[in-house]
């Protein structure tokens, strides 16, 4: 299960998935390949460590593989989504990074 509810991305923990990012500047949708954009996850705003990172593709989608998440505890963490373009930098969030655990294991 990959699913965003609201502002929160919730996940299986091992599933695959795809977050498709609408970028926009001045009201106007920016151009593909004219911006980059990198998801962070954390355990919390006060950790120093990334749990994830996740480079957006020149049409501004992050895809999930089974590796990214497949050795996250279940859990509730923090999210969010730096975008740059020139001089300007934009963050979306934070918000929650849902980890639902899987009972079916690959170990």
């Amino acid at each position: 299960m990959f699913k965003l509810i609201g502002d929160s991305i919730n996940i299986t923990r091992g599933d695959t998935g795809m977050l498709q990012l609408s970028s926009s500047l001045d009201g106007k949708e920016m151009e593909k390949g004219t911006y980059t954009a990198v998801l962070s996850v954390k355990e919390d705003m006060d950790c120093e460590a990334y749990l994830l990172q996740k480079q957006a593709d020149d049409n501004g989608r992050f895809f999930f593989s089974h590796e990214d998440t497949k050795d996250i505890p279940e859990g509730t963490y923090v999210y969010d989504i730096e975008i740059r373009t020139g001089e300007q930098v934009c963050t979306i969030g934070a918000s929650k990074f849902i980890v639902k655990g899987d009972v079916t294991r690959d170990d």
